[in-house]
């Protein structure tokens, strides 16, 4: 870019000049050749005398910089400070994004959408529905092509929901995905029900009281999740899927549980699973208020 804003810096660490670009915060080691202007605040450094510090002060309506005489300490005090400005927005663009994995339990009001349930999981619900997947054999079995995966997991990341899948199995490898990123971040079970759960597995009065027990945004996920796949072992879809009961809960039991938790005891987590899909109540979780 011709006519571009340089300064020209010294890095007391390396004993050598550097130089910055506060309109595309890039830093080179090598002297420019699109330099418009510099601004020198090197001095007589390494002649043992301290610099005028470089200290960009940025009016964003008028994009205007001034520099301003300081120590060398603080020369490296507005490094740090530039620094840590960077992370926090980097950190921030991150956090709009979030709704696809970290921050999957909060709650949304959208038409047609339970409140408290991710959108993501009722979104990827609903296109299994509308892509027949209990009119697929072999449904959850293949993956998608990874292009178009990777492409609609931008998508999903950056909410957007306005798009409908044309492969199914592009739909239940985001799903798949979907589970991946919530385990490991949030998820559905928190590690504290673990012990109580697994206790609980020959009371099922009990074990559905614990279920109930869980935070809200938790219940109701964990209530939507189960529902998906109660379709999915009804005899009448598993003869034309030709996927069981037992296949689905070795496909996604391990995904209710954070991975600290699963695994731990495999044979009770599975029966408890398989409980959860035979007797949960789902509409009324999910149709509650509290």
């Amino acid at each position: 870019m011709e006519d571009s804003l340089w300064y020209e810096l010294y890095d007391t660490n390396n004993n050598s000049v550097y130089y910055y670009n506060p309109d595309t915060e890039e830093t080179v080691w090598n002297k420019p050749t699109t330099i418009g202007e510099l601004l020198s605040v090197v001095n007589d450094l390494r002649n043992g005398n301290k610099p005028d510090a470089l200290k960009i002060i940025q009016d964003f309506e008028s994009e205007v910089y001034e520099i301003i005489p300081d120590n060398e300490e603080n020369v490296q005090q507005n490094v740090q400070e530039k620094v840590q400005e960077n992370i926090q927005e980097n950190i921030q663009k991150e956090q709009e994004n979030l709704v696809y994995d970290s921050n999957i339990l909060s709650e949304v009001q959208m038409d047609g959408y339970y409140q408290g349930v991710p959108k993501i999981l009722q979104f990827l619900g609903n296109q299994l529905s509308l892509l027949g997947g209990a009119n697929t054999p072999g449904i959850f079995q293949n993956d998608g092509d990874p292009n178009i995966v990777n492409e609609m997991t931008e998508k999903l990341k950056k909410g957007d929901l306005n798009w409908n899948a044309t492969d199914i199995n592009v739909v239940t490898t985001l799903f798949f995905n979907w589970l991946t990123e919530n385990q490991v971040s949030n998820p559905i079970i928190k590690d504290e029900y673990y012990d109580s759960i697994l206790n609980s597995l020959e009371n099922e009065e009990a074990l559905l009281n614990i279920i109930l027990s869980m935070p809200e945004p938790n219940k109701k996920t964990l209530a939507f999740f189960i529902q998906i796949l109660q379709e999915y072992v009804l005899e009448e879809v598993s003869n034309v899927t030709g996927v069981s009961l037992e296949m689905i809960v070795a496909l996604f039991n391990p995904y209710i549980f954070s991975g600290l938790k699963t695994s731990q005891d495999p044979d009770l987590e599975a029966f408890f699973f398989e409980s959860l899909i035979l007797i949960l109540d789902t509409f009324s979780i999910l149709e509650s208020n509290n």
